[in-house]
């Protein structure tokens, strides 16, 4: 490494350390339409907060899955913070 040789681990090698490692981003299918619909749903009905707790809950086991999650309640926290923050203003 230090003469500046290439590693190439083998395709077993890889598995062995992302199962060592925990998931993967690249190997993490995310979540199917109907669970982002309903996070999607619950977020803009009810509270963003299912969401935002499942992102957390997930960011090791599951990064895509998580992320989605993520990106679909933020968008739901800043339009009830701005819709709040407009209601004590007015």
């Amino acid at each position: 490494v230090t003469s500046g040789e290439v590693i190439r681990p083998s395709a077993r090698q890889l598995d062995r350390a992302r199962k060592a490692l925990g998931r993967h981003f690249s190997v993490d299918p995310g979540l199917p339409f109907v669970e982002r619909l309903g996070i999607l749903a619950c977020s803009l009905v009810l509270t963003p907060l299912p969401g935002l707790v499942l992102a957390a809950f997930w960011r090791v086991e599951r990064p895509r899955a998580a992320l989605e999650a993520f990106a679909l309640s933020a968008p739901a926290a800043v339009l009830y913070f701005v819709g709040v923050a407009w209601v004590l203003v007015t």
